[in-house]
């Protein structure tokens, strides 16, 4: 027996949600949600929403509050939405059809309209369905092989080459491009879409053999020996005996290994036969492998190193074309040439990225639900965040190899590695709540990822007020594209606030219970600094999982803060220790007050505790608020 499509009704009216079920009949199962709030619950929980019918006006979050959050996940692909509604502005009305709803109608309606619209929907997004679960089947099919990239990159996630991160993506976007391009411009090569495909996304692994390579070597930051520069080239070679061997283990006709075979070992090889290992040249050298090799240089070129700074658009281009580089093909120097001004265009608007995670994203709802997948573009993500995070950890250590790291106000806790070993990231609602609210202020807003702090309203605030903290190592990067969130979600956030700002974000999104830690002293014009986390989340959350994770109980650990982020803390440890610069709140929650960090109070507190030495106790000079200081030296610029 078929199951009846369900219908959730979100409407505040119970007399509206009664008389549309009345209306429709027997025919459907109905879910009802008396707001906004209730509706996105009912659609995170559920999966065999049919069909959404919304009023746009509502306490709380509003129908449009709704339909901004459904197509944030994506939502709309699956759950087509018609609204009901008094509203006869057009304005409210374009706006709903620009948020993605299928259908309007106005209050007050025929029952026929009802009837009709809501069977002809739900047969439209069923034949749409049928469609996409048959497309997604033949891509999955088509690209198979692509699951052997899990596998692979899985490994390549172990190495710290300092070229690793974006430059997997910019590599294939690169390759895709000249590809494209070459197509336009001969058939000598015999390549359809599908081969393109196949390059494009082995070109991930051109440089895997690199796992192969001692560290010191990969990341050194001067100029090889001649003994040093042999070793590194031995990469092509280990690259490719890997992926051979890997061929033989499972089928040795794979497409995907023998192109990735290909570029793994020849990308270095020079249309002149200058290269290496084997000194090909001309065509010789398989087409994948020579495209692969300019896309390689060209972003080597254009992007910062640990030898070498960034060359701009212009002059990589110049000496690529001037043989400054090596030689190649001359058909993909035309095609480079002529794609110049699209390259520099994806340059500057730094789409490059935002291309992947979208991809990413899309492909999450469709594809990656499937017990195989095809992830070659999450894993390339996952690779480029395991090397971003391990460096950003290390940067707010200051450098220093610590065990473990406590960050985000307790919703995050890494080894020495950067690995997570806890994390209490933040929701989707929670996140796109704050988004909402300081984007329509235009107040800054900052949120903790895995890899690093992104700017996601005013950047410039943002860099500007890090850049007065001389010293401190904090940076953020301009996240203002609304991307990063694609690939995971924020742990934590940070945001610039005015006095009235925080109730007013309350009476909005108070339901979500964030909590607003005030850090730092009050800014110029009443304004405050706040680290945000989920309810429920400090730093003691953090300090109980690190203690769960080396085996000790809270009684056995020892704490030391000086501000209102640090309270959880200084309450959850056996010994909870304040500086004597400390804020008010953190001095009552703490057992012992000691001396101010500048005055070196933790290392007395250690040399006691753990080196027999004397007490640790404040000097009892007052040295004033770090943060106190900062204001001052902004006072008198």
């Amino acid at each position: 027996m078929n199951e009846k499509p369900k219908i959730l009704i979100a409407d505040d009216s119970e007399i509206n949600r009664a008389l549309l079920k009345e209306i429709l009949g027997d025919g459907y199962d109905y879910l009802e949600a008396e707001d906004g709030a209730a509706a996105v619950e009912l659609m995170r929980q559920r999966t065999d929403i049919s069909l959404l019918l919304l009023d746009l006006m509502m306490p709380g979050m509003d129908g449009f509050d709704v339909l901004r959050v459904m197509k944030y996940h994506a939502w709309l692909d699956e759950i087509p939405v018609i609204v009901i509604s008094a509203a006869e502005d057009t304005a409210n009305i374009e706006r709903a059809y620009d948020l993605g709803v299928a259908d309007y109608i106005r209050r007050p309606f025929e029952q026929i309209m009802i009837l009709r619209r809501v069977k002809n929907i739900l047969m439209l997004y069923a034949k749409q369905k049928r469609l996409t679960r048959l497309v997604t089947d033949q891509v999955y099919e088509k690209e198979h092989n692509s699951v052997l990239m899990i596998s692979i990159l899985s490994h390549v996630v172990e190495f710290r080459n300092s070229e690793s991160g974006l430059h997997v993506l910019h590599i294939r976007t690169l390759t895709d491009l000249l590809l494209h391009q070459l197509v336009q411009k001969t058939d000598r090569y015999q390549l359809d879409e599908s081969d393109i495909a196949l390059i494009s996304t082995a070109s991930a692994l051109h440089d895997i053999g690199k796992i192969v390579i001692p560290e010191e070597i990969l990341n050194k930051p001067g100029r090889l020996t001649a003994e040093e520069f042999a070793i590194i080239k031995n990469h092509t070679v280990a690259g490719a005996q890997m992926l051979q061997d890997l061929g033989q283990a499972i089928a040795r006709d794979e497409p995907l290994l023998q192109v990735a075979h290909a570029i793994c070992r020849w990308h270095h090889e020079r249309w002149d036969g200058n290269g290496y290992p084997d000194r090909l040249k001309e065509d010789e050298i398989p087409i994948a492998a020579q495209v692969v090799a300019l896309a390689d240089v060209y972003d080597a070129l254009t992007s910062e190193r640990c030898y070498k700074h960034a060359y701009d658009h212009d002059t990589a281009l110049r000496m690529i074309l001037n043989g400054e580089c090596g030689a190649f093909n001359p058909l993909l120097l035309n095609c480079l040439q002529e794609s110049s001004e699209q390259l520099r265009t994806e340059l500057t608007r730094s789409e490059w990225d935002r291309g992947f995670r979208q991809e990413t994203h899309r492909l999450s709802e469709e594809i990656l639900h499937r017990e195989a997948l095809p992830r070659e573009n999450r894993s390339q993500l996952l690779l480029e965040q395991e090397k971003e995070r391990t460096d950003f950890y290390a940067a707010q250590c200051g450098g220093i190899r610590f065990d473990y790291a406590i960050t985000n106000n307790g919703a995050c806790v890494v080894d020495r590695d950067g690995a997570i070993i806890a994390e209490h990231p933040m929701t989707n609602e929670e996140m796109y709540a704050l988004v909402d609210f300081c984007e329509d202020y235009n107040y800054p807003l900052q949120f903790n990822f895995r890899d690093g702090y992104y700017a996601y309203c005013e950047y410039e605030s943002l860099r500007d007020f890090y850049a007065q903290l001389s010293g401190s190592g904090l940076t953020c990067k301009d996240g203002e594209d609304q991307d990063r969130h694609l690939i995971d979600m924020p742990h934590a956030a940070f945001a610039c606030l005015p006095d009235e700002a925080l109730e007013a974000f309350n009476r909005k999104y108070g339901h979500l219970n964030l909590r607003f830690m005030m850090v730092g002293a009050v800014r110029e014009g009443s304004w405050h600094c706040y680290d945000i986390v989920r309810e429920g989340i400090d730093k003691g959350v953090g300090l109980a999982d690190l203690c769960e994770t080396v085996g000790l109980t809270l009684a056995d650990a020892v704490s030391a803060g000086d501000s209102a982020n640090d309270v959880g803390m200084l309450k959850a440890a056996g010994l909870g220790c304040c500086m004597a610069n400390g804020s008010d709140d953190a001095k009552e929650a703490a057992d012992r007050i000691i001396g101010d960090v500048r005055e070196d109070g933790l290392a007395a507190l250690i040399e006691e505790l753990w080196f027999n030495g004397p007490r640790a106790e404040p000097s009892g000079h007052e040295l004033g608020s770090p943060w106190g200081q900062m204001e001052a030296a902004e006072e008198k610029q």
